[in-house]
């Protein structure tokens, strides 16, 4: 419908029902949206939610750092409360601030009953999640676990798990909540490995398969993608997961295939992962969408991954027109195009896109409402710009899931915040105190003789 100056949004149930200057329907419920600028829900097409108890932490973090002190020191420690708290707590944080629809990548399940604990809070919360099942590296576990393929295949548990959360848990495919995987098996690891992940995905009809790609040198510059390509296991469901070292002809393999990208410009600019996979991949017609990954590092919203996504690839355009001996012109990404990568190209990313994404009639009602009578954002010359470039978590006044209110006047509804936040705190006290007595040492030694570490 394009950019409207004033309308009504006319909503009938979970859905959109009419978009338009003065629809005039009798016996609504009106919640009056004068001076606020309302957008689609915003979609986070990457995130560990159950990581929000060690907020900050990370906020100096490389790749390795990550790896070293959260996949191989935090996650041996995470127990099923944990997960369910962190998870809880995202998801609100999520909400607050005008995210509707998250991809939780919960590579935290270490076993059977961690997953329900996730599902449970995600249902207590209103939120849409696209939850992708992943494994907790069992090598993390014991060393003496630590077979030739313990490093690349889940626990024998895993996949009895996986079916039976997707067929008792998650069997429908049009709940708020919808079913994926996120693969054990990523770059580096070898292509069979992968190839049982993602064909047992499809059989449980996931609707996405997550998987790590385009690390360069932290996985050896390898070409996984192309490797998934002549094997045959590119397709629409794969989001990939990163993606910065990615070729061009990688990204045409992916554009073929109708797979998508999930970069999280913070973090990948933070962990030297090089410049996120935004401004090539959508000129080689691969759909991109933006993520936080998590708020280890980072704020849970997206107004900041926005204005991160927009600079970051301006900041790549320009060194290139330097080198050149050239100045811009213009800018050629823009306002309008960060915006989509959060909003509908993130739906379109995860297949929703028939479902949210956009303020359309037939679609979801996912929407949230920007005050715009605040220092900061007034006046409102454009609306678009405005929200990219001037907006906050703390300006989102109203946010709707499938028509039902979960924010209005600036506070979340139905939400008893202290006690989250006391057992968010336990639980940060308790994996600290269990982190540093973790000797992960020679778990950590072996990893990083596989890397050429500065």
């Amino acid at each position: 419908l394009g950019t409207l100056e004033r309308a009504d949004i006319l909503i009938e149930g979970e859905r959109i029902q009419a978009v338009a200057p003065d629809i005039g329907a009798e016996g609504c419920e009106v919640i009056d949206g004068t001076a606020m600028i309302a957008i689609p829900g915003l979609v986070d097409t990457h995130r560990h939610l159950f990581l929000t108890q060690l907020r900050g932490l990370g906020a100096d973090y490389t790749n390795w750092d990550y790896l070293e002190k959260g996949v191989l020191g935090f996650l041996p420690q995470v127990r099923a409360e944990d997960v369910y708290i962190g998870a809880n707590a995202g998801a609100l944080e999520a909400l607050e601030s005008g995210v509707t629809t998250v991809v939780d990548h919960a590579d935290c399940i270490k076993e059977p009953g961690y997953a329900d604990e996730i599902i449970r809070s995600h249902r207590e919360t209103g939120i849409r999640i696209v939850f992708l099942y992943g494994a907790c590296p069992p090598f993390i576990e014991s060393l003496e676990d630590l077979g030739p393929t313990a490093l690349f295949e889940p626990p024998d548990w895993h996949f009895d798990d996986v079916r039976r959360v997707r067929e008792t848990l998650l069997p429908a495919d049009d709940g708020r909540i919808r079913f994926g995987i996120t693969m054990h098996a990523a770059e580096g690891s070898p292509v069979e490995a992968g190839r049982k992940e993602i064909e047992f995905g499809r059989e449980l009809g996931a609707l996405v398969i997550g998987c790590n790609a385009g690390f360069g040198l932290m996985t050896g510059n390898v070409r996984y993608v192309t490797e998934l390509a002549d094997a045959g296991l590119l397709g629409p469901d794969m989001l990939i997961i990163h993606a910065n070292s990615l070729t061009d002809e990688e990204l045409d393999l992916l554009a073929e295939a109708g797979a998508a990208i999930a970069a999280e410009p913070e973090n990948e600019l933070q962990a030297g992962l090089g410049f996120p996979m935004i401004g090539r991949a959508t000129e080689r017609g691969v759909q991109t969408s933006l993520g936080v990954d998590t708020v280890m590092g980072y704020r849970g919203d997206l107004f900041t991954q926005m204005r991160f996504a927009l600079q970051a690839e301006r900041h790549r355009r320009g060194e290139e027109m330097t080198r050149k001996g050239l100045l811009p012109r213009s800018n050629e990404i823009n306002a309008q195009d960060v915006l989509e990568l959060a909003t509908l190209g993130g739906a379109r990313a995860v297949n929703l896109d028939a479902e949210v994404g956009s303020l359309t009639p037939g679609k979801q009602a996912d929407l949230v409402l920007i005050r715009t009578d605040r220092l900061g954002l007034a006046p409102v010359v454009d609306p678009v710009k405005t929200v990219v470039s001037q907006a906050n978590a703390a300006d989102v006044d109203t946010v709707l899931v499938a028509g039902e209110p979960v924010k209005r006047g600036g506070e979340l509804l139905n939400v008893d915040l202290p006690p989250i936040l006391d057992r968010l705190a336990a639980s940060r006290d308790y994996m600290l105190e269990a982190w540093r007595k973790y000797d992960n040492k020679a778990v950590v030694d072996i990893a990083a003789a596989t890397m050429p570490l500065g």
